[in-house]
C-alpha cells in the first residue's frame, strides 16, 4: 500500500533523473556552438508556452476533449512562432552554419509538437484516469530521447536537427502505436474543423486582461529562470567552451527547481485555497522553506562528487554553482511567496518581485560577461537572492492571520 502511494513520486524523480542524463549526453555529443543553439530552441519553447499560458489555463478549468485539441494547436502555433523567429536571429552569430538552420528550425518545429503534445496529453490523461498513470507519459518521452541520444553516441552522430528530430518522430509514433495514447492524437486531427466555438474561446482568453496579465507573469518568469540561454547563445561568456560548460550547469539548477515545484501544487491545497487561508498554512510553509534550504545546502555540499564524476565541467567553480542552485531555490521560493496573489486572482502583485529578480539576472550576467572570473558575479547573486528570498519569506508569512482561526497551528 506504502509503495503504490510513492509511485508517482518515484516516476517524477526517475523522469527527472533520466531528463538529467539525458542532457549530460546531449552536451557530450554536440559541439559547443550547437550545445548553445540547442539551449536556446530549450528557451524558445519555454517562452513560447508562457505566451501560451491563458490557454493552459483555460485547458485545465475545461475538461473536454474539444478543449484539448484548440490547446494543442493553438499552443503550437506560438511556440513554434517564437522559436522561429530566436532561430532566424541566432543565424547572424553562425553565419558559415546558416544552410542549417532551415533544417533547424523543421526540426525544433517537430520537437515542439511533441512537447506540447506531451503537455495537454498528460493533462488529459489526469483528467479522464489518474495521476499516476498521467506520470507515466514524460517517462516514456524521457526514456525515448535516452534511447535516441544513446544511439546517436554510439554511431558518433552529432547532428543538432537529428537530436531534435528524432525524439520528436519516436514520441509521435509511441502516441499512434499504443491505443490508449492513439485516441488523444486523432482527437487533435479530427477535432480540427468541429470546434470553431471552442477556438473563439480560446482566443478571448489570450486577449482578456486577465490573459495579459497572466502572459506578463509567466514570461516574466521564465525570463528569471532562464534568460541565461538565451543571452549565452546571442553573446558567449569568455569563450563557446565555457558557455556550454555553463549552460550544462544552469540545466541542473532548473531541474533542481522543477523537481521541488510540486510544493507549489501541494501549497495550493495546504496553505491558500478558495480564496482563504487554510487551517496549518504557517506550519506547512516554515516546512516548506527549511525543505528548500536543506535543499540548496545539500546540491551545493555535493559539488565536490558531481565534479569528480565530471558532471559538472572543471570550468565551474563551487561559487558559481552555489549562485545557480541558490537563484532557482529563490525563484521556487518567490512561486510558493505569491501563491496567494495567484490564486486570489491579483496577479500584478506578484509582478515587482519578479521584475526584482529578472533585473538582479540580468545585471548578474552583464556582470558575468565582462569579469575575467566567474567568482564576482556568483557572490553578488547569491547575496542578492538570499536577501530577496528573507524578504520575501518574511512578508509572506506576515499576511498570514495568526492564530484567530487556527492558521497558525497545524
Amino acid at each position: 500500500m506504502g509503495l503504490i502511494h510513492l509511485l508517482p513520486a518515484i516516476t517524477r524523480i526517475t523522469t527527472a533523473v533520466v531528463g538529467l542524463v539525458v542532457m549530460k549526453q546531449t552536451y557530450d555529443l554536440l559541439s559547443s556552438d550547437d550545445f548553445a543553439r540547442f539551449s536556446l530552441i530549450l528557451f524558445s519553447i519555454a517562452v513560447g508556452s508562457a505566451i501560451a499560458a491563458p490557454i493552459n489555463r483555460f485547458f485545465w478549468a475545461h475538461n473536454s476533449r474539444e478543449v484539448y485539441a484548440q490547446s494543442v494547436l493553438a499552443t503550437w502555433v506560438i511556440v513554434f512562432s517564437v522559436l522561429l523567429a530566436c532561430n532566424a536571429l541566432n543565424a547572424f552569430n553562425y553565419p558559415a552554419k546558416v544552410l542549417t538552420f532551415p533544417i533547424i528550425s523543421v526540426a525544433g518545429c517537430l520537437y515542439a509538437l511533441s512537447k506540447v503534445l506531451e503537455r495537454f496529453t498528460y493533462g488529459q490523461i489526469l483528467f479522464e484516469h489518474n495521476f499516476a498513470r498521467a506520470l507515466l507519459l514524460p517517462l516514456a518521452a524521457a526514456l525515448i530521447e535516452l534511447l535516441v541520444v544513446s544511439a546517436m553516441q554510439m554511431t558518433k552522430t552529432s547532428s543538432l536537427g537529428l537530436r531534435f528530430a528524432l525524439p520528436s518522430v519516436g514520441f509521435i509514433a509511441m502516441m499512434l502505436v499504443f491505443s490508449p495514447t492513439r485516441v488523444y492524437l486523432r482527437t487533435v486531427l479530427t477535432q480540427r474543423k468541429g470546434a470553431r466555438e471552442e477556438e473563439g474561446i480560446v482566443v478571448r482568453e489570450m486577449r482578456s486582461t486577465q490573459g495579459y496579465s497572466m502572459i506578463a507573469l509567466t514570461v516574466l518568469t521564465t525570463l528569471a529562470v532562464m534568460m541565461d540561454r538565451m543571452s549565452l547563445a546571442y553573446f558567449p561568456v569568455r569563450n563557446a567552451g565555457f558557455s556550454a560548460d555553463y549552460l550544462l550547469v544552469l540545466s541542473y539548477a532548473i531541474a533542481i527547481q522543477t523537481l521541488l515545484s510540486g510544493s507549489i501544487d501541494l501549497a495550493r491545497k495546504h496553505v491558500y485555497r478558495n480564496g482563504d487561508w487554510v487551517c496549518g498554512a504557517r506550519v506547512f510553509t516554515h516546512r516548506a522553506f527549511a525543505f528548500f534550504t536543506v535543499t540548496a545546502i545539500g546540491a551545493v555540499a555535493a559539488f565536490p562528487g558531481l565534479q569528480y564524476f565530471q558532471f559538472i565541467p572543471s570550468s565551474i567553480d563551487l561559487a558559481l554553482w552555489a549562485a545557480l542552485v541558490v537563484r532557482s531555490i529563490t525563484l521556487l521560493m518567490l512561486s510558493f511567496a505569491c501563491l496567494d496573489y495567484i490564486q486570489s486572482g491579483n496577479v500584478r502583485k506578484a509582478f515587482p518581485p519578479l521584475l526584482l529578480m529578472v533585473s538582479v539576472v540580468a545585471g548578474y550576467l552583464a556582470l558575468l560577461g565582462n569579469s575575467e572570473s566567474s567568482t564576482i558575479a556568483a557572490i553578488a547573486l547569491m547575496t542578492m537572492c538570499v536577501s530577496v528570498s528573507l524578504v520575501l519569506g518574511v512578508r509572506f508569512l506576515n499576511r498570514m492571520p495568526v492564530g484567530e482561526n487556527g492558521y497558525a497551528r497545524a
